[in-house]
């Protein structure tokens, strides 16, 4: 039971304009609660349940009464409440939704709720947000929508593929249910509730069946969620909506504790048939889940099996906290002592068998001075975002195995990259660190733009924090105003649409809320990359500049070789391994001047 020992009043000087820039600071005296029944002598008091009873008696807290009171019976708190407080302009009580705004135009016509209706036409406003392949990232800062939340508000967002749904995984329910919540977001609404989970749900990743880009809707999707009841479960998107909470059609991944991360293996979850998820968290490691499935009479039946073995370190490093696999196949994963092992996972024959099952060797041990062991308890790889922006180039690519954008509790959100030093064993660098929000205590997750030019986080205190990636310095004037009373813990850039969401936890349900921009179809400009020095003063070795673009011309051929005929899957061997073997052994021959000086390509082509 909260016990609540004293309390304070303001008078909100609303006739006053704030200074400071709108803002100004208040020191409030705090009174000792004193439990006094009105119309009793001063020495009565009542206990707690009480207190409560009265209160919902009466439709007011107990705190009015003891403001009532007589002020000279006041019983001063050896402690003031500092406050402050801003004037902010005033928001329309109801936000309209995309849906309502098109039906207000003249000819409008009611659509039904099914997806089919919407994969032939999206709503007009949702293309107005729509990013051309290839355009620059607008920083969406007009809120045009606030999504409501059940419970402790939402722990986790995230988008579609296609960019027409929003999951948000929100606190317990009444029934204690740990629901997560689908919105549409080309209608502004709520398109379905997944149940099931009892626990607090700490990862979702979307699959589907086919990819058919940002204006259609793909026929099959599913949301796939892992929490720490154990359990990582599979959600089937309705083609309609529902109102009913609807269950997993597969629910029995289960593990013997917490899972906290789950993903999806890019390349082989391309079959038309199945896909395979891994999850990972603590005392197992790494498991790996395949899910079939098949239509029968008009539905789709649902079946799941455990491939292959848990995949485990070497050494013990603690629970899996996070995992995510890059654009060539490797698998990351982040470790409870503050280490990324890369996997590769690939197909291997069973002995005395003649079918394969899944196998996974260890590639590399990354571990970091600079973060001085610090847990990364989330990461993305932004490899493609950045490298779509033109911050990097593949002759940068060709340094490093991938770029990683890390979440820690000690208040630095970091960009870093991973490569093999020259020493033969691997590090991650941090290549910029970005400062100025508040995580030391929950889980907060950061990502950047679809562009890679800016980096957004929430933060404890409430707010979205917004940086240059090239400099590293706050955009705090371009930043959209956020100011909620709980930590904001996740946010959720589209990658099809100028749309940005965030959302809050332990903030009394508090609203997922969603931004919007329109931008013109700048292309992403051209010229030196912006992170080229930057990356260079970070790596191990001294490069010369001037001998880059030399030796850039020979890690293009590597990378086009190696990845030259590697899927063959009538060979039960990992070919590509094979083939960075072979490299990696040339480089320390004489051979390699010789290879250096046959692959010589003109500048311009790199």
């Amino acid at each position: 039971p909260i016990r609540r020992i004293c309390w304070g009043f303001l008078r909100a000087p609303w006739a006053c304009a704030p200074a400071d820039g709108g803002r100004k600071t208040f020191r409030l005296q705090l009174y000792r609660y004193r439990y006094h029944v009105p119309g009793e002598p001063a020495r009565a008091a009542v206990d707690g349940a009480t207190m409560r009873s009265k209160e919902m008696d009466a439709g007011a807290p107990w705190v009015v009464w003891e403001y009532d009171w007589l002020p000279s019976r006041r019983q001063t708190y050896p402690a003031c409440l500092q406050v402050t407080l801003q004037l902010v302009d005033r928001m329309a009580p109801v936000i309209r939704t995309i849906e309502e705004a098109e039906a207000e135009q003249p000819g409008a016509v009611q659509r039904k709720s099914s997806m089919d209706d919407v994969s032939d036409k999206v709503h007009s406003e949702l293309l107005e947000h729509l990013r051309p392949p290839g355009a620059m990232a607008v920083l969406p800062a007009t809120l045009r929508m606030q999504f409501p939340t059940v419970g402790s508000g939402a722990f986790r967002i995230a988008h579609s593929p296609c960019g027409n749904f929003l999951a948000a995984a929100c606190g317990p329910s009444d029934d204690g249910d740990f629901e997560i919540l689908v919105f549409s977001v080309a209608r502004g609404k709520l398109h379905c509730a997944f149940g099931h989970h009892h626990r607090l749900v700490y990862d979702m990743v979307w699959h589907s069946a086919n990819k058919e880009g940002p204006q259609r809707i793909p026929r099959h999707q599913w949301l796939i969620s892992s929490s720490s009841d154990g359990a990582v479960f599979v959600f089937e998107l309705p083609e309609e909506s529902s109102s009913e909470v609807l269950h997993p059609v597969v629910q029995h991944l289960l593990h013997p504790s917490n899972v906290y991360t789950v993903a999806v293996h890019p390349t082989l979850s391309q079959m038309s048939d199945q896909f395979f998820v891994a999850a990972g968290g603590r005392e197992f490691g790494i498991r790996f889940w395949g899910v079939s499935y098949r239509r029968e009479n008009r539905q789709l039946i649902h079946t799941h099996s455990r491939v292959g073995n848990d995949m485990v370190s070497n050494n013990d490093h603690g629970a899996v906290l996070c995992i995510r696999f890059s654009q060539k196949d490797v698998m990351y994963a982040s470790y409870e002592d503050g280490i990324i092992i890369s996997w590769k996972v690939f197909w291997a024959p069973v002995a005395g068998h003649s079918h394969s099952t899944l196998a996974a060797q260890q590639l590399r041990e990354y571990s970091s001075r600079e973060i001085g062991g610090a847990q990364v308890h989330s990461f993305s790889i932004v490899t493609g975002e950045l490298k779509a922006g033109n911050m990097v180039d593949s002759g940068m690519l060709a340094l490093v195995e991938d770029f990683i954008l890390t979440s820690t509790k000690d208040n630095v959100v970091r960009l870093c990259a991973l490569h093999p030093s020259a020493r033969g064993d691997a590090a991650f660098r941090v290549v910029r660190e970005f400062q100025g929000l508040k995580c030391s205590v929950f889980q907060v997750r950061s990502t950047v733009s679809p562009d890679g030019r800016m980096v957004v986080s929430g933060s404890e205190d409430g707010k979205l924090i917004v940086w240059d990636t090239a400099t590293g310095k706050l955009l705090a004037d371009k930043t959209p105003f956020v100011q909620v009373s709980g930590p904001v813990t996740d946010v959720s850039w589209s990658v099809t649409h100028h749309i940005l969401c965030c959302s809050a936890f332990r903030a009394d349900a508090a609203p997922v809320l969603v931004f919007c921009g329109v931008g013109a179809k700048t292309p992403v400009p051209t010229g030196p990359p912006p992170l080229l020095q930057r990356l260079l003063e970070v790596h191990d070795t001294v490069v010369d500049p001037s001998n880059f673009t030399e030796d850039r011309n020979l890690q293009r051929w590597k990378a086009k070789w190696v990845e030259e005929n590697v899927a063959r899957p009538e060979m039960h061997i990992d070919v590509r391994g094979l083939k960075e073997k072979i490299v990696s052994q040339l480089m320390g021959t004489g051979k390699y001047s010789q290879l250096k000086q046959s692959v010589a390509l003109p500048d311009e082509k790199v």
